[in-house]
């Protein structure tokens, strides 16, 4: 993922990419990634407890992101 958006932000940089561009990128791969997730959930323990567990993306992204910060 980051590597993508570096990849987006490099290309902007260089003058390939509008701002819009790269932030819809940016938000596009947010996106995806929570999808997978929810997907991947559904599988494990079931729509309807996704849809109870889930939250909302940001709250999801604010816990992995200090998951990460623990982690490392």
């Amino acid at each position: 993922i980051a590597g993508s958006i570096a990849w987006a932000r490099a290309n902007h940089h260089g003058g390939i990419l509008t701002s819009s561009e790269v932030s819809a990128i940016e938000t596009g791969v947010d996106e995806d990634i929570q999808t997978a997730n929810e997907r991947r959930w559904g599988e494990i323990i079931g729509m309807r407890l996704v849809g109870i567990l889930g939250g909302s993306r940001n709250e999801q992204i604010a816990v992995d992101k200090r998951l990460w910060s623990r982690m490392n």
